[in-house]
């Protein structure tokens, strides 16, 4: 199941589907909470999750859809679906993979502003594999680079995660590996994005039992991304992570501004100030927004500010939610903090 404003009303509506069928249901929202069921929409072929994200560029939520994966299993098609605006799906061209996928997200992975795909997949029992399909800006997808394979017996990648957790402005890919033999170990894999949609490898960690979900978030408000896990060892509760000294940032070698940077208000009701520092801004800079998918939402020109002060942002026609913050300043670019605009 998904939510999004697939006809453009301004209100939230529901998609869902079947692993059984071949369609999806769509049940939109009046507005005041009342949905209505339209007639189902064909997809290319049965599917186990989806995905709304304009793909195409055109100011609308669009729709993908990927089967679960199983190694018996030979049609593996990643279905695209363009919305005509009103939450009519029409087809495009699907994208046939040589791989069972086990899950999928959507960011943009290159900075180019295009909805690129994530994906994790199955080869055989002994490793499972992330593949990143680059978009053209038109929902036309290729695959960026060399397939990263992670090898893990008996290991099944069915979590995925998109974030920046090394404060330098992409999303970088968190996966979560099952083994579901009797007291295994299960694995965390950490891969940092360069930029350009380039995955590197770095230290994983374990844990015991099986864990079904992870979710990124600042837990203790430093403003960097924590690790969340769900704990399933008949006791309930989660697993914090903290980012800091045992998350590997060996890639980034300019000095950390998150912690010289203020925001306020924070939330804030559409404009907010941004404080900088006495000897920051030597020279001029730009100041970006970044949603959650990695997209610059707004983007603006900073003077240079030797004795420091305040830049005022007024983002115009943003949605109410959770931003990144993003100051560029000659080749140092990093992400200084988030707001939340209501």
């Amino acid at each position: 199941m998904e939510v999004g404003d697939i006809d453009g009303d301004g209100d939230l509506d529901i998609i869902t589907g079947n692993s059984s069928q071949t369609a999806i249901s769509t049940l939109h929202n009046d507005g005041t909470g009342n949905f209505s069921a339209e007639p189902q929409q064909q997809m290319s072929s049965s599917f186990s999750f989806i995905r709304l994200g304009d793909v195409d560029n055109d100011g609308d939520l669009d729709l993908l859809a990927a089967p679960v994966g199983t190694l018996s299993r030979t049609n593996h098609v990643l279905t695209v679906r363009l919305n005509d605006g009103n939450g009519k799906f029409i087809t495009n061209a699907d994208v046939v993979l040589d791989r069972a996928p086990t899950t999928l997200k959507l960011g943009d992975m290159d900075g180019d502003g295009n909805l690129d795909v994530v994906l994790t997949d199955r080869p055989d029992f002994r490793q499972w594999g992330i593949t990143v399909l680059l978009n053209d800006g038109t929902a036309r997808f290729a695959s960026a680079g060399q397939r990263r394979f992670i090898s893990a017996s008996n290991d099944v990648a069915y979590v995925l995660e998109l974030g920046d957790v090394d404060a330098d402005g992409d999303l970088d890919v968190l996966t979560y590996g099952f083994d579901f033999t009797a007291n295994a170990t299960q694995s965390v894999r950490l891969f940092l994005n360069d930029g350009r949609a380039t995955l590197t490898s770095m230290a994983g960690f374990s844990s015991l039992g099986v864990q079904w979900d992870l979710i990124l978030g600042d837990v203790d408000g430093d403003g960097d991304l924590d690790l969340v896990t769900d704990d399933n060892r008949g006791r309930g509760g989660v697993t914090i992570r903290l980012n800091g000294r045992g998350v590997p940032l060996a890639t980034r070698t300019s000095t950390p501004l998150g912690g010289l940077v203020t925001l306020y208000p924070n939330p804030a009701h559409q404009q907010f100030n941004v404080g900088l520092p006495a000897g920051l801004l030597m020279q001029a800079g730009t100041l970006a927004l970044l949603n959650s998918l990695g997209q610059v939402v707004h983007e603006q020109g900073i003077s240079a500010a030797p004795v420091g002060g305040q830049v005022f942002v007024y983002p115009r026609n943003l949605s109410p939610g959770l931003y990144f913050v993003q100051l560029t300043i000659g080749e140092n670019q990093q992400v200084v903090g988030r707001i939340l605009l209501q």
